[in-house]
């Protein structure tokens, strides 16, 4: 089989999208050739028979030149593929897919945000299958819709059972209202007066637009916490071995990948997604957008003894391997998409 996948960035570098390197080693090596048109083009390393092709956003090229070239490459390379998966943009299904259809070319769409629009309704239309790994993602509620693992690399985020510092958390992610920063800044300060041993590190970017919402935090910022860049995709699995939990609040809608990561590694979770209640227990989930409930969780994490720990960890990876691989991943979106 030949495949021609479509996303916004081939770049194994950048803090957030730089996990998709992982994911086209993969499909390279199960199709014959893999052929990728990208929006952004930086470092990568990969196997002989990928074609990376792209529309020229690292050279500032102008949207009409970014157009251009994508129906190019799309016309250009049609022997070189059978069918088509578009990463997270809808945008190029309702460009390319009318051709696709008649150049016989199934296509999938990967859609996994919680809002859609007239937009993302037209784009499933006009795919054959779409996926999604939330069950409160905007796609969910279509048949041709299907449920996805989330695609971790186990084998990056490998296990590690030796004994954590279990007085540092953890949380990765962009400095956004989104993340509910806030959320885990108060709850911090909560532990900080309850008299708590720990530290709390906050990586991720300050995007431009949340710059003023970066500065509102810095004035009630307990000394325990500190924000952190955004760390490198190559030293996410070792960062998460030098903490004992990991800490993510994003509405439960998101399904956010780094709490996937973080339960492969080993790394006991505190969060306020309710799906994940088999895996952790009632205890470290708490109530979305309650700061107290935060405090309550992690105080709890906080003296969970190494038994509770390492069972807790044991049933986080167990849970990755089961339901969340990126092989399983790769196999399934194949599975869809071969004629």
């Amino acid at each position: 089989m030949k495949l021609l996948v479509i996303t916004q960035k081939v770049d194994q570098e950048d803090g957030v999208l730089g996990y998709f390197h992982w994911w086209l080693e993969k499909f390279a090596a199960s199709v014959d050739f893999l052929t990728v048109i990208c929006l952004f083009e930086g470092k990568h390393q990969l196997p002989e028979n990928v074609k990376v092709l792209s529309l020229g956003k690292e050279s500032g090229r102008s949207k009409v030149k970014y157009l251009k070239r994508f129906y190019k490459y799309v016309w250009q390379e049609r022997h070189n593929y059978d069918a088509v998966f578009v990463h997270m943009n809808q945008e190029y299904v309702l460009l390319a897919a009318p051709l696709w259809r008649l150049l016989g070319k199934n296509v999938a769409l990967w859609y996994n945000h919680k809002i859609g629009t007239w937009r993302t309704r037209l784009a499933v239309v006009l795919a054959n299958v779409v996926f999604y790994t939330s069950p409160q993602a905007f796609m969910s509620r279509y048949k041709k819709a299907q449920q996805m693992p989330t695609g971790i690399d186990t084998d990056h985020f490998s296990f590690d059972a030796s004994e954590r510092d279990r007085s540092k958390l953890l949380s990765i992610g962009r400095i956004s209202p989104v993340k509910k920063v806030e959320m885990m800044v108060e709850a911090a300060s909560t532990l900080a007066r309850g008299g708590e041993q720990f530290s709390f590190d906050i990586y991720g970017p300050v995007p431009d637009e949340d710059r003023g919402y970066y500065e509102s935090l810095q004035g009630d910022l307990p000394e325990q916490v500190a924000f952190k860049p955004l760390i490198k995709p190559e030293d996410l699995a070792e960062t998460q071995r030098q903490y004992g939990y990991f800490v993510n609040v994003t509405q439960a809608g998101s399904f956010d990948k780094t709490i996937f990561e973080a339960l492969s590694s080993g790394t006991v979770v505190v969060t306020s997604n309710p799906a994940l209640k088999d895996v952790l227990g009632e205890k470290l989930i708490c109530q979305e957008g309650d700061a107290e409930s935060l405090a309550e969780s992690l105080r709890y994490a906080l003296n969970l003894s190494s038994e509770e720990y390492n069972e807790v960890a044991r049933r986080g990876r167990e849970y990755i391997e089961n339901n969340h691989s990126l092989n399983q991943l790769i196999k399934s979106v194949l599975g869809y998409l071969r004629p």
